[in-house]
C-alpha cells in the first residue's frame, strides 16, 4: 500500500473471557504470534518385532528426535523469546508386533519476534536431520509458514487509547487479559 501511515485492525470478542462488556483492549507491542506448521516424516526400515535389529524402528527415532527438540526450546532459545512449538500429532504402525516403516510427527510453531522464528525455522530440521542421519536413516522436514505475528506500533496504539478513551470507552491495556 502506498502513502498509507497505518492500518488498525479489529477483533470482535472476548477471547479470554476476562473482560467486563465494552471495554476496549489495546496493547503495544506483540498482540498476537505468528504461525507456521510442520510435519516430519522419517523413514525406518519395518521388520517383526521379534528381530528390530533387522529393522530401523522410526518410533525409537522419533521419541530421540521430540526430546531433542524440546531441549532446544529449553536451552537454545531465551525464556522470555515468545516462542512455543507442539507436537499435536504422532503416527506410526497399525501392529502391536511389527516395527512400522515410517512415522510421522506433526505440530505447530508459533512465535511473537521475526528473529527467533527465523532460528526456530532453521534450527528444527537441521537438528532432526542430525537425528535421524546418527540412526542411518532419512527424513522429510515439510514447513508450511503460516501468518506473521502482530506486533502494535506502540505510537499509534497510545493515539488509539487516548481517542477511544476520549469518546468515553474503558480501555484495558494489559497483555494478560
Amino acid at each position: 500500500m502506498e502513502h498509507v501511515d497505518a492500518v488498525y485492525g479489529i477483533h470482535v470478542g472476548n477471547l479470554a473471557g476476562k473482560l467486563p462488556v465494552g471495554t476496549i483492549s489495546m496493547i503495544k507491542g506483540p498482540v498476537s504470534a505468528g504461525k507456521d506448521k510442520f510435519k516430519i516424516t522419517i523413514h525406518g526400515k519395518g521388520c517383526h518385532g521379534a528381530f528390530p535389529s533387522h529393522g530401523i524402528d522410526p518410533i525409537r527415532i522419533s521419541a530421540h528426535v521430540i526430546t531433542a527438540l524440546n531441549e532446544m526450546y529449553a536451552r537454545e532459545l531465551p525464556s522470555t523469546g515468545g516462542s512455543v512449538f507442539s507436537f499435536g500429532s504422532v503416527h506410526a504402525g497399525v501392529d502391536n508386533n511389527t516395527i512400522p516403516e515410517t512415522a510421522e510427527l506433526a505440530g505447530t510453531i508459533r512465535n511473537q519476534n521475526s528473529d527467533i522464528r527465523e532460528f526456530v525455522n532453521r534450527r528444527m530440521p537441521e537438528l532432526t536431520k542430525a537425528i535421524v542421519t546418527s540412526y542411518g536413516t532419512t527424513c522429510d522436514y515439510e514447513l508450511v509458514r503460516g501468518s506473521n505475528p502482530v506486533v502494535n506500533d506502540a505510537d499509534f496504539t497510545q493515539m488509539a487509547i487516548e481517542a477511544t478513551e476520549k469518546a468515553g470507552f474503558a480501555v484495558n491495556t494489559k497483555t494478560d487479559e
